[in-house]
């Protein structure tokens, strides 16, 4: 489990480095032409019904799998099965986060309208802070104590 641990803290500083690049694409990007209004853009109100909606998923899947099946009656914190479904869930739910901030940079390039833009990529920064490594490692059991005769 160290390992998923020490592994996923890695990927996350990796994928947090990906909010401030982003941002500085879109505000590189702003002052530049606006693209043609003949080309068929997104509508915001249906990526952001889509992006609540995935960052709602992100929480019912760090319930479902590092609460519910990482479990001492089903699969235990600290076997190798637990480290890999540890791992697996992470990039998951850190993979669902970052497709929201995603969402608004695809609207971004079809409007060049930065607030649209920081109105997907800021609760989703918000949110994958909120799933740290440390926020979603699944705690051990606490240790039984020995039956007495």
């Amino acid at each position: 489990m160290k390992i998923a641990f020490i592994l996923s803290w890695v990927l996350w500083s990796l994928l947090l480095l990906a909010w401030p690049a982003d941002l500085l694409v879109a505000t590189q990007l702003a002052n530049t032409p606006k693209p043609d209004p003949a080309i068929a853009s997104p509508d915001p109100a249906i990526v952001a019904l889509i992006s609540i909606i995935t960052l709602a998923l992100t929480f019912a899947a760090r319930w479902f799998l590092l609460r519910f099946l990482i479990h001492p009656n089903r699969i235990a914190p600290d076997s190798a099965w637990g480290a890999i479904l540890f791992f697996i869930a992470a990039f998951l739910i850190w993979s669902m986060t970052k497709s929201v901030e995603t969402y608004g940079l695809i609207l971004f390039f079809s409007s060049h309208n930065i607030p649209l833009y920081l109105a997907f990529w800021l609760p989703s920064l918000i949110i994958f802070l909120f799933h740290m490594p440390h926020l979603l490692k699944p705690k051990s059991p606490p240790p039984q104590p020995p039956p007495t005769p």
